[in-house]
């Protein structure tokens, strides 16, 4: 196990070979609890033999009036899968203030032959009627790699593409956008890449077009060298000059890295004011890592004279391997002041690091002697059970009366597809509930399931909360009871312990 040593000796240890430290700038004492020893991360036994593939059943958000906490807009979109957990179909509603309430729902098709996406034909509600709104296209290359993609609205109009040319391997070699002008299609951007023998990007240049001239409107160059493991070690970006034709330089990154391909440093160089064509470094980033693997300093310097001067620190705190908190620094008048710092809760859950979602983090401000919060993220992945799992989230910050309220929230729904604690195969079964939409008083049949009995059908609302639940047998059916109202919700239907189906349903009331 290693020691983080003290932060004091870690930057003079790192800044002294560029002469950047002067004499009376201090490091303050509260810097005292990043000298405590650094646990190496471990490898947990997982309590789940293996991460299941999750798919996303329905998606819920939300964003409120900070003054007044009543909601301003609203999405929730809801997906169905096909035998092969493809989608097949999906439902979306947005509503706000301005524009009301917009519906679309989309169905998916897919090539016989590959099983690759051919088509996503889209409508849109207008009062109770669907009307055909665009249809998007793909078409693959001879190796299975998307060279066209294309949107189509209801006049049959090629409204958007995007064509590419790939590499054997997959890799965008070219890639031409067009968009409908005046009745035609109009080159919008052409980009195209040069590759090395590792298919990573030696020179991309880009360049944006007015629609209506077809002149270059703006660009850019870039071009990057690689260290022998494929770390980026020099890039150049360039803009174009429309008023010359001429690539002008725009900035350079020299970056070195760690044994372990960490990023260790890097320096930003622009052009001189004297002479534009020369380089002139401006500033430099040190990053230093507990165990070559955590990180545990970002330094941030200017350049001053010939020399480095330090302006901003961030310092992480772990704890068993996990961060836990973060802090940051700014030097003035010659001292180091603190301005913010975050605590971050880890996830402990096997599912909430595969998902990628740390459970929390917690924002805060130093001002006049004291720290504020001033705003909170907190996410929370839940195991419900039957291969259904919920994820929620919720963003808290300070509004115009400097309280802490919440400002937005979204609420998800995944199942998953893959065995997580035996070998034992899922028993997916074809079904199809209806009539969806549902109208009151009306009798719900589950096709494909009239044979099964000790069936439980739940009923989600999109904010997570459950509607109703009912044991019912496949060949009777079940009718919603009456505190069911109109709206939209996610049905999720189990025999025993094993998840049937999770799709949405439509409710409407009856004439």
């Amino acid at each position: 196990m290693k020691h983080n040593f003290k932060t004091l000796f870690i930057l003079i240890t790192i800044c002294l070979p560029w002469g950047i430290f002067a004499q009376n700038t201090q490091l303050p004492d509260y810097l005292a609890p990043y000298i405590t020893p650094h646990k190496a991360r471990i490898s947990l036994t997982q309590e789940r033999n293996g991460i299941p593939v999750l798919l996303l059943d329905s998606l819920f958000c939300a964003n409120l009036d900070p003054e007044t906490g009543e909601t301003v807009y609203r999405f929730s979109i809801s997906y169905d899968y096909n035998a092969e957990n493809e989608i097949s179909n999906t439902f979306e509603t947005q509503d706000n203030q301005s524009s009301g309430v917009v519906s679309n729902r989309s169905t998916y098709f897919y090539n016989t032959s590959n099983g690759k996406l051919a088509r996503i034909e889209t409508e849109t509600k207008n009062g109770t009627d669907w009307f055909p709104r665009d249809k998007q296209v793909y078409a693959y290359d001879s190796n299975g790699y998307l060279a066209e993609f294309k949107i189509i609205d209801n006049t049959n109009s090629v409204r958007f593409r995007n064509t590419y040319v790939n590499n054997s391997s997959g890799f965008e070699l070219e890639s031409l956008n067009e968009l409908l002008f005046n009745n035609e299609l109009k080159v919008n951007n052409y980009t195209q890449y040069l590759r090395n023998a590792d298919n990573k990007a030696t020179f991309i240049q880009s360049e944006n077009y007015d629609l209506a001239t077809g002149l270059i409107s703006s660009g850019y160059r870039d071009s990057y060298e690689y260290d022998a493991a494929g770390n980026i070690i020099l890039s150049i970006i360039q803009n174009i000059n429309t008023s010359t034709s001429q690539w002008d330089n725009l900035y350079k990154l020299v970056s070195t890295y760690t044994s372990n391909n960490l990023l260790a440093t890097r320096e930003q160089s622009n052009p001189s004011l004297s002479n534009p064509v020369e380089w002139e470094p401006t500033s430099r980033t040190v990053q230093t890592y507990i165990n070559q693997i955590e990180l545990d300093s970002i330094i941030n310097y200017k350049r001053s004279g010939s020399g480095w001067e330090p302006f901003f620190i961030k310092l992480h705190q772990y704890a068993s391997g996990q961060l836990i908190k973060d802090s940051s620094y700014l030097l003035s008048s010659n001292e180091w002041n603190i301005t913010e710092r975050r605590f971050h809760k880890p996830a402990d859950d096997i599912y909430s690091i595969a998902f990628g979602i740390s459970e929390g983090i917690e924002n805060q401000r130093y001002d006049n002697g004291s720290w504020t919060t001033i705003s909170n993220n907190i996410n929370e992945y839940i195991d419900l059970g039957n291969d259904l799992y919920q994820w929620q989230f919720r963003n808290l910050s300070l509004n115009s009366f400097n309280i802490l309220d919440t400002l937005s929230y979204c609420n998800g729904y995944f199942h998953s597809i893959s065995s997580v604690s035996t070998n034992e195969t899922l028993n997916i079964k074809p079904t199809t509930i209806a009539p969806n939409p549902y109208k009151t008083g009306q009798t719900i049949r589950c096709i494909g399931l009239e044979n099964s009995t000790d069936l439980t059908f739940s009923l989600y609302d999109l904010a997570g909360a459950l509607i109703s639940e009912q044991n019912f047998d496949g060949g009777r059916g079940l009718v919603l009871p009456a505190k069911v109202g109109a709206g939209m919700y996610i049905a999720v239907i189990r025999q025993g312990a094993q998840r049937l189906k999770t799709t949405k349903i439509v409710v409407v009331d009856a004439p």
